[in-house]
Parts: C-alpha cells; sequence; structure tokens
C-alpha cells in the first residue's frame, strides 16, 4: 500500500524497507546518521562562537584583578618611604 504526500498531487512513497533486526534499511540509516553529523557540526560551532563572545568577561575580570594587585602594592610601599 502507498501512502500519499498530503498537497502533493502525485507524490507516493512505500513504506521504509526494514533490515532483518527490525532497523531501518541502509539509506534511512545513513540518512539519520548524516542528520546526527549535521547537528552535531551546528551545535559545535554555536558553542564555539558563544565562547568567543564571552572571553572578553575574562579580560575584565583579569583587568580587575591587576588593578586591585597594583592598588595594594602601590598602598603598601607608600608607607615604606
Amino acid at each position: 500500500m502507498l501512502a500519499r504526500w498530503p498537497g502533493v498531487p502525485g507524490a507516493a512513497v512505500s513504506p521504509a524497507p526494514v533490515d532483518g533486526r527490525g532497523g531501518l534499511g541502509g539509506a534511512q540509516a545513513a540518512s539519520a546518521r548524516l542528520s546526527k553529523a549535521i547537528m552535531a557540526g551546528a551545535r559545535q560551532r554555536v558553542a564555539n562562537e558563544t565562547e568567543g563572545r564571552q572571553m572578553w568577561v575574562i579580560y575584565l575580570e583579569a583587568g580587575g584583578v591587576l588593578v586591585v594587585v597594583l592598588l595594594l602594592v602601590w598602598w603598601t610601599l607608600r608607607g615604606k618611604r
């Protein structure tokens, strides 16, 4: 029995072929693996972009620590003169 695609006149598909173990056939399994690989790559790109955008926070924090250390050194050396 063929199932028709809604909204597409004359388009029909046959049921997905099933291998002996109950899984998808070769083409469907390859398509599923490809989709997973594409999504994993997209997630990695988003993670890399987000990491790059948040780097300014680390620089700001390092600058703040440097200012505090310089103030402490200046304060302690000032009294020894």
